[in-house]
């Protein structure tokens, strides 16, 4: 019974991996022969339970599946059943009892394999789910502290952008005005609200301009900049500021201009 047990061990990577060592190899038939006796004699008590338990808890650690240790009691099965036949078939009942009650402890021993092996489980179950909280702590963590340091950065850009003397207009893929400083506000007499998501060349500038300011936002959009140009600012009040503008954009990840900025000096 030894034997078939060792050659069904063979017919697996992992054991057959272990079994390299003579050594190794003597130990493990002679722990299988005790464990077949033991399986066979009982008493089915409470350290008995506990053996079982920590023999699935070693399949579980060296990596043996369900699959594995089921095909070995399938094993222990097949061959029993015969031997116990071949020595009982005159005794019918005592045949049909040792055979029931066989079939019975080798059922214990499999439920306490899977139990081990579930609790096994569930125990790194439970040690990845405290990792990953951790992890997701220190996420949490570093995306607050990111956060942080974005709206630091934002509130610096705006208040560059507030308190900047020159005119800065920021425009959008379309050339929709997205922000407008308080330069522009008081150059011009509309305030952001205003303007926000109208074209600059709606109320703030001279017909005749138009079309080359189109065609400078054009260029801005294919990606050829810089651009430098020059054209008149009309005011709310009718006013006309002649503006020197410098253009850069912002991208986004694949390189596409998400953003035109226009950076002007009032030159009248």
């Amino acid at each position: 019974l030894v034997g078939a047990f060792y050659r069904h061990l063979l017919q697996f990577e992992k054991t057959r991996a272990l079994l390299t060592d003579e050594l190794i190899t003597t130990k493990l038939k002679d722990a299988q022969k005790q464990y077949l006796l033991s399986l066979v004699t009982g008493p089915y008590d409470r350290p008995y339970m506990e053996g079982r338990l920590r023999i699935g808890e070693v399949h579980e650690r060296i990596g043996l599946t369900p699959q594995w240790y089921l095909g070995a009691y399938a094993l222990y099965l097949n061959l029993l059943h015969p031997l116990i036949f071949k020595y009982f078939r005159d005794k019918p009942v005592q045949c049909q009892f040792l055979r029931i009650t066989l079939t019975k402890v080798v059922f214990l021993d499999i439920s306490l394999v899977i139990e081990a092996y579930i609790r096994k489980s569930s125990e790194k179950f439970e040690f990845a789910n405290r990792q990953l909280a951790a992890l997701s702590r220190e996420l949490e963590k570093g995306l607050n502290q990111r956060t942080k340091d974005l709206r630091k950065e934002r509130d610096f850009i705006s208040t560059v952008l507030e308190t900047s003397s020159a005119l800065m207009v920021v425009l959008d893929q379309e050339g929709r005005i997205v922000r407008f400083n308080r330069t522009c506000e008081r150059t011009t007499g509309y305030t952001l609200n205003e303007v926000k998501g109208g074209y600059p060349w709606d109320r703030l500038m001279l017909p005749e301009d138009v079309e080359p300011v189109k065609a400078a936002f054009r260029q801005l959009h294919a990606g050829q900049f810089p651009i430098q140009h020059e054209n008149v600012l009309v005011a709310k009040d009718g006013a006309r500021r002649l503006i020197s503008w410098s253009y850069s954009v912002v991208t986004d990840a694949t390189g596409q201009v998400e953003y035109i900025v226009g950076t002007g000096l009032d030159i009248t």
